[in-house]
């Protein structure tokens, strides 16, 4: 994916604007900065170039990676919030460093890979609500 365009996501879901000025005008407008980001970013997502990275986004592809088995109360809490907010728009949320690999110590941090469904780009609305939900998430 190109880096531009995944920093950029980033910041959306985290702040819901794109540049300074959005951030305060989110601060008194938070929703209408949050839609029509999200149309900013859909247009950005359509542009990327996959043929030049040898993808084509139209064929599936298959992830096998072993589920959470440990028993920390937080990565419990996530995977129950992100199974009923986002279930329908993730192709999976990984978890990985110390928690992923069952070596966790009294000051682990959180260090999760969330990866977005194709189909969430093709709807304003469904992106704004799907960066709305990861950014409570955090």
């Amino acid at each position: 994916m190109n880096h531009n365009f995944r920093s950029q996501l980033i910041r959306y879901i985290h702040t819901r604007s794109l540049n300074r000025r959005d951030l305060i005008v989110s601060v008194i407008l938070p929703r209408t900065v949050l839609h029509r980001n999200a149309k900013i970013m859909i247009d950005s997502f359509r542009k990327l170039d996959y043929q030049t990275q040898g993808i084509d986004k139209n064929q599936p592809f298959e992830l096998a990676i072993e589920p959470y088995a440990g028993q920390n109360r937080y990565v419990r809490k996530m995977m129950h919030y992100l199974v009923r907010h986002l279930e329908r728009d993730l192709v999976g949320a990984y978890l990985h460093g110390s928690l992923g690999t069952w070596e966790e110590s009294p000051y682990s941090d959180f260090d999760a890979l969330v990866i977005l469904k194709n189909e969430v780009f093709e709807s304003v609305a469904r992106l704004a609500r799907v960066a709305d939900r990861l950014r409570k998430a955090t």
